[in-house]
């Protein structure tokens, strides 16, 4: 493992899948989403929302040399207005990386017992690519499967939940299979799913970190959504602010958060949706 920042020992351990032999190289994604220090800062934000990714990798003369993440650029534009400056002035210097020949298992404690959803790959000293939560979860189902049958208008900055909430939602039942939402998750790269019972009432939310804290239980035996779910998740209302929001997804580790009323799921809101909200009144 590469990285700029020591790992603490509890992290160093890996305890997950049966994955002795399987190396970063062989799980990565190839061709990384980057930026470089020099760039401005306006066009990482709008990279940011119109690839829906939640952090940029930064780089100099093909060098990872830092981080420009969601939650970095929402507490900046929850304070300001507009973002002046080069990437440089804004990016986290310290970022974990890890080797194209590093252990799976090492790189997937890593993800379930940290913030992060990404980390990058390196070879001799650049970027060869990353592994997200949904590539582990997409290698998981796939080992599995092979050895089991198994546009807006502006609006005012004191927005309301539901001029920005993703309707178009993907819930799953506590009595899901976890293999079906797992499929889910993969297919749509989605950070998690909202649990919800028959009358569409909020039982709780299914997320990337839930299921991999699964999967580096070898001896669990966890069959449904509700064995694995998140209870009483922190949610919203429609008519919420958005600011309030904005402040909850700044100060947690979570990526969205669910809109209730009465008790019913009316949507979700990610980091992602308020940061392309914020960037509707970017001044450029």
């Amino acid at each position: 493992m590469s990285n700029t920042v020591s790992i603490p020992k509890s992290l160093e351990t890996p305890s997950c899948l049966d994955v002795k032999d399987v190396k970063a190289k062989d799980v990565m994604q190839y061709g990384v989403i980057s930026t470089k220090t020099n760039a401005p800062v306006s066009e990482a934000v709008h990279l940011l929302v119109s690839t829906r990714i939640s952090a940029l990798f930064v780089t100099h003369e093909g060098r990872l040399v830092g981080v420009l993440s969601e939650k970095d650029l929402l507490l900046l534009l929850f304070e300001n207005d507009y973002l002046p400056g080069t990437v440089e002035e804004y990016m986290t210097r310290e970022v974990v990386s890890f080797d194209t020949e590093d252990c799976l298992g090492e790189i997937s404690h890593f993800l379930v017992e940290t913030p992060f959803r990404r980390v990058p790959i390196m070879q001799n000293e650049t970027i060869s690519g990353m592994i997200t939560r949904a590539d582990l979860i997409k290698y998981y189902r796939r080992q599995v499967k092979a050895t089991q049958p198994f546009a807006r208008t502006k609006r005012s900055k004191d927005g309301l939940a539901e001029e920005i909430m993703q309707c178009g939602l993907l819930p799953v039942t506590p009595k899901t299979p976890i293999a079906e939402a797992m499929d889910l998750i993969v297919k749509y790269n989605m950070p998690g799913l909202p649990v919800v019972n028959a009358q569409n009432i909020l039982q709780g939310i299914l997320t990337e970190k839930d299921l991999l804290r699964f999967i580096c239980q070898p001896e669990a035996t966890c069959k449904e959504v509700k064995d694995l779910m998140t209870t009483n998740p922190v949610c919203f209302s429609p008519k919420d602010s958005i600011e309030e929001i904005c402040g909850c997804l700044i100060s947690n580790s979570f990526y969205q958060v669910p809109i209730v009323d009465a008790g019913q799921l009316r949507g979700i809101i990610s980091r992602a949706d308020v940061l392309k909200y914020r960037c509707s009144f970017f001044k450029r």
